[in-house]
């Protein structure tokens, strides 16, 4: 008899062991949504060679999928197709082993990411308080079928396996009336636009890092593969040197701050003295690290697609001819990474810093016309689109309030394109323009019913042949889309501006409301 208790410690000990191999990310947790459609997977690591089984547990039907674990123990298993509302249990289980998930729902799952704009919180002191009780009462309607994951803010040095939470104890959560005010109010905000739009329960995905840049999002292979690999690893180089000894000052400096201001509402009060941590290897702007630690590990949990907000960083004039190749590659590796076409929307910066008086703003530091432009080459891929917040902006704040207008644009277009919601979705963009006499004539793509805000046309610089930039004082709207912009200063015109400022001069939107989206003609001139 005593030799048999031993052996059973034993036994319980391996079996203790063998329970550890089957092992499933962070983003598997109870209250999950899973992608509606085909090919939803559930992936993880498992012994190698082992079978997995994968089961959905409804109350009127079973769905299952199974899968075998490579010689790296990795798996992934796929459901053929989950109905949209489906609810009950996400079952897996391997070699004995099985590990439960209650209460996932099947539905549309959105990753939203970028810096702090698309952080910004329901619930930030900065928000207006009729937000905070719209998305509350919106919560309250929900009823549970809108979930959000937060994602915690952690960069690597390599591709991580298994994504961690804020809140290492809490997985998916529920969205209520009181947690939603720690939701990304953009991803909030959308999120209710499709649920009251199409009743189907909603997952947003929160990763993002304030004051991020993009290339720290992005796998190294797409820096190398966008043509400014040679550009983001010079600046990575030259930031980088000297790191130790920053380090060691901030440190001190930090020492020094904290002793000085020891409460944390002294600290708070003059939070503009308190030393920055500087460039190190560890730091959020390093290239490739918030993908390796925030991204990746998500990958390939099934999405309906991205929201993306993102380019504040980018904006110094030196780096911003970068952003455009950056930005494509990035989603082209992160539609790789996820195994499908994942649509994309972004938003367009906002308006900031000090209102335009020029015709068109000599580029300086932050002369985010330019970036801008940039971001205009994601739409030239598939199941893209961009939501401009260039009407919404603050001059003295680089985080503007009115994010449900944003999030309404991105909506609108993801109503439109996959959920059958037709409308006038977009914004009026520049599509052509034409020199003819001494009128330059504008074509414009979404401009059905294209008016003046206020009745009079602002915005539009007009420039010769000597190449100096002027006012245009002669605009006229006529049909089909084109815009009539003139000068009587400049007989011999050669180009056209409109909102070509940080913070611009706009006039003109379509009949949905939505405004013209700044455009040069000249797009070849580097100033």
């Amino acid at each position: 008899m005593k030799k048999i208790f031993p052996m059973i410690a034993l036994l319980c000990a391996y079996a203790s062991l063998w329970a550890q191999d089957l092992k499933l990310p962070a983003i598997f947790s109870d209250n999950l949504v899973l992608q509606s459609g085909a090919d939803t997977p559930v992936f993880g690591r498992a012994k190698p060679g082992a079978t997995v089984q994968v089961r959905l547990a409804g109350k009127e039907e079973i769905l299952t999928a199974k899968a075998v674990a490579d010689k790296d123990g990795k798996w992934k298993a796929v459901f053929a197709k989950l109905p949209v509302g489906m609810s009950g249990e996400l079952v897996v289980s391997c070699d004995g082993e099985i590990k439960t998930f209650k209460n996932a729902i099947v539905g549309e799952v959105w990753l939203c990411g970028g810096q702090s704009n698309m952080a910004w919180t329901i619930g930030s002191g900065t928000m207006p308080a009729k937000s905070k009780e719209l998305a509350q009462k919106q919560a309250r309607d929900a009823d549970g079928k809108i979930r959000m994951f937060r994602v915690k803010q952690q960069g690597a040095d390599t591709p991580q396996d298994f994504v961690l939470t804020r809140d290492p104890n809490i997985g998916w959560e529920v969205v209520t009336d009181q947690n939603v005010l720690q939701c990304t109010a953009i991803g909030w905000s959308f999120a209710a636009d499709i649920f009251a739009a199409t009743k189907r329960p909603m997952g947003i995905i929160n990763s993002n890092w304030g004051g991020s840049p993009v290339e720290a999002w992005m796998p190294k292979e797409a820096i190398e593969a966008s043509g400014e690999a040679t550009a983001v690893w010079n600046r990575h180089e030259k930031d980088i040197d000297g790191w130790e000894a920053k380090m060691a000052a901030f440190k001190k400096n930090t020492a020094a701050f904290l002793e000085k201001y020891p409460t944390s509402a002294e600290q708070n009060a003059h939070r503009g003295a308190r030393p920055k941590i500087p460039y190190n290897p560890e730091h959020h702007y390093v290239p490739t690290r918030l993908y390796n630690g925030m991204i990746h590990p998500l990958e390939p949990y099934g999405l309906a697609g991205a929201l993306w907000y993102q380019g504040e960083t980018n904006g110094d004039i030196s780096r911003a001819s970068e952003y455009g190749a950056l930005i494509t590659s990035m989603v082209k590796s992160w539609r790789e990474g996820f195994g499908q076409k994942m649509p994309f929307y972004y938003v367009e910066l906002a308006n900031y810093m000090a209102p335009q008086q020029l015709p068109v703003d000599v580029p300086g530091k932050n002369n985010w016309a330019f970036v801008r432009e940039q971001q205009e080459k994601v739409l030239a891929m598939p199941d893209t689109g961009v939501a401009t917040a260039v009407d919404v902006g603050e001059a003295k704040d680089i985080h503007p309030r009115n994010k449900k207008a944003v999030a309404d644009r991105l909506a609108g277009m993801a109503l439109n394109d996959l959920y059958g919601k037709t409308s006038l979705c977009r914004s009026p963009q520049y599509a052509d323009y034409k020199v003819m006499g001494d009128k330059v004539f504008v074509k414009l793509d979404y401009a059905d019913g294209l008016r003046a805000r206020g009745g009079e046309i602002k915005g539009f610089a007009i420039r010769g042949e000597d190449g100096e930039w002027v006012w245009a004082d002669n605009v006229k709207i006529l049909p089909e889309g084109i815009v009539e912009v003139a000068s009587a200063e400049v007989k011999k015109p050669v180009a056209v501006r409109y909102g070509w400022s940080s913070n611009p001069v706009i006039s003109l939107e379509n009949k949905a409301g939505l405004p013209l989206r700044p455009f040069r003609t000249d797009k070849d001139s580097a100033q």
